[in-house]
């Protein structure tokens, strides 16, 4: 008994010294020394021209090792031009190269979790509501009527898009209040004010008013924020969806992880590949956001092709949405495959349409504080799984939080924080912490993460899928890569 109060004690401080230590080590920019350390996807030796990667490092490097390796490229590469460094939900650097070795030497660095080209994210509509009605039954034909116990109150969804037209009559209230709030722009710079009508697309407008809008909305109740990541031609880069998903990220911790919280992201880019979608940016950026505890509802995408060359739908834990018509069968433009979870309405949607859609009409400083909230009326009917995503956000304001989750996942931060905080001179301490940090080891080993708890939906997959009236959507086993 006399060994083992000091061998506890003497385990603590080797777990202490051994995170000093990897500590210590990795505050340099290492790289393997031999080309068979590079990753297994390697380009042609010659690109076809000048193209942008984005290189993606593990949270735990820090920026100045960034620099470090940003600079060791530069040096060995001076044709190599650095585009934009980013240190956001997560961290690294865009960077364009015309040849493979560029690419793949960036990739060499220790610590690099993903180099891929930049891609171009697209609001998954074709422009061209009995969704709300195909919601609230199990079978057809539709009876006209949308019935719910849940109006999503006190629920915060936000809206990952080209930013919502809160001047329509959609999100006033019967108070004459708005219900939805432009929070945040990728093209504002900090502490600007933001337009009420801030959406020169009407992409997210229309989506907004799926999930929470006072007439056309699933759930009319929830608090709608507009995170703006896409510019007036609908299109956005990596770096874009990554600082709106930060601005989530941030704003979820703040206010103390409100829950249920939703992201709802009608947008997607094309992969590479499998292997390029599983180290994809936005795909790692929204995995972070759901170890947190928030769901995260995606668009399949519009090309009648495979949802696992779609990223952020590739996702291994985000909801995978692809469009429905009003017969139950998969729209023709829908994607589909493994990475979809569920199919919603999503063929000729009607909803609220901002005047940049239905009317080109903007008044002449784009301020648009000349019009009233309430002002604008009009509406617009839209295909696409981007109709669908929303109408699976809005039904999935109905969960709730899931407070087991949210302290297995501080184990492993908490414990690694005590360690290497507490002085080595207060063993006993740590000895009583040793379990915690197990369990926190063996937390992260089996991946029990918070991720968003069990939704019910109330609707039926077409019917060459399932009959089940009510599908349970559980993120943390909905698949497995074959």
């Amino acid at each position: 008994m006399v060994i083992l109060r000091f061998l506890v004690p003497a385990g603590s401080l080797v777990i202490f010294l051994t995170l000093f230590v990897h500590k210590i080590l990795s505050a340099t920019c290492h790289q393997p020394m031999t080309p068979e350390a590079y990753s297994s996807i390697e380009y042609n030796s010659f690109l076809n021209d000048q193209q942008v990667f984005i290189a993606v490092f593990a949270d735990d490097i820090e920026s100045g090792v960034i620099e470090e390796c940003l600079s060791i490229a530069v040096k060995k590469f001076p044709s190599t031009a650095i585009r934009d460094r980013f240190n956001m939900i997560s961290k690294g650097f865009t960077f364009s190269a015309s040849t493979a070795s560029v690419v793949n030497f960036v990739r060499s660095f220790d610590g690099v979790q993903s180099v891929n080209r930049v891609k171009k994210f697209y609001a998954n509509s074709v422009p061209i509501s009995w969704g709300q009605d195909r919601l609230d039954q199990v079978n057809l034909p539709l009876d006209g009527r949308y019935e719910t116990d849940w109006n999503g109150t006190g629920v915060s969804v936000f809206v990952v898009d080209s930013g919502i037209d809160t001047n329509h009559a959609e999100f006033i209230d019967k108070n004459n209040k708005s219900t939805a709030l432009n929070v945040y722009d990728v093209s504002v710079k900090h502490g600007k004010k933001i337009r009420r009508d801030n959406d020169d697309v009407g992409h997210g407008t229309h989506v907004a008013a799926t999930v929470g809008g006072r007439t056309t909305g699933v759930s009319p109740g929830v608090k709608l924020y507009g995170v703006r990541v896409l510019d007036e031609h609908g299109s956005g880069e990596d770096t874009h969806i990554l600082s709106g998903l930060t601005f989530v990220r941030d704003w979820y911790l703040s206010h103390h992880r409100p829950s249920p919280t939703v992201v709802t992201m009608s947008l997607g880019g094309s992969c590479l590949s499998y292997l390029d979608c599983e180290t994809d940016s936005v795909v790692l950026a929204v995995e972070k956001l759901i170890r947190l505890g928030i769901h995260v509802v995606v668009a399949a995408g519009n090309d009648d092709c495979d949802a696992c060359l779609q990223t952020p739908a590739y996702s291994k834990h985000v909801i995978t949405v692809g469009a429905s018509n009003s017969k139950d069968i998969a729209a023709q433009f829908s994607d589909f495959g493994k990475c979809v979870d569920i199919y919603a309405p999503g063929d000729n949607i009607t909803s609220a349409c901002a005047p940049a859609m239905c009317s080109g009409d903007r008044d002449a400083t784009g301020s648009g504080e000349a019009d009233e909230p309430g002002s604008d009326q009009q509406y617009i009917s839209l295909s696409g799984t981007s109709m669908a995503c929303p109408h699976v956000a809005g039904e999935t304001s109905r969960t709730s939080d899931n407070m087991l989750g949210h302290i297995l996942s501080l184990f492993p931060f908490v414990a690694r924080f005590v360690i290497s905080m507490v002085p080595p001179v207060l063993p006993h301490l740590l000895s009583l912490l040793l379990p915690l940090f197990a369990l926190g080891v063996v937390a992260q080993i089996l991946e029990i993460y918070p991720l968003a708890p069990p939704i019910e939906v109330t609707y039926r997959f077409p019917h060459f899928y399932t009959r089940a009236s009510t599908l349970r959507i559980r993120p943390t086993n909905r698949r497995e890569d074959s």
